[in-house]
């Protein structure tokens, strides 16, 4: 995820940042929804760049989550073999 995350980022960034389109094709077209190419890649590295944001924090606050309940079952299933070893030793 780390590494999905700083190369889909780097992406999203350079072509936010990036003051010529990337792609000579985009140069001579009309304009759409009325950006001209270095306008609609601007925004198209914004998005991009956004949207891995959203996907990839919501995706490691659910591993983290997951992470943590994996952990405090590890913990009851400890106390509970010791809560048995007590028990035989007595």
């Amino acid at each position: 995820m780390l590494s999905t995350k700083l190369l889909v980022g780097i992406l999203g960034i350079a072509n936010h940042v990036r003051p010529d389109p990337l792609y000579a094709f985009y140069k001579d077209q009309a304009p759409i929804w009325g950006l001209d190419a270095g306008a609609d890649q601007t925004l198209a590295g914004a998005i991009m760049a956004l949207e891995q944001t959203i996907v990839m924090g919501i995706a490691l606050a659910w591993l983290f989550v997951r992470a943590l309940a994996e952990s405090d079952a590890e913990e009851q299933r400890a106390e509970a073999l010791r809560v048995v070893a007590r028990h035989w030793k007595a």
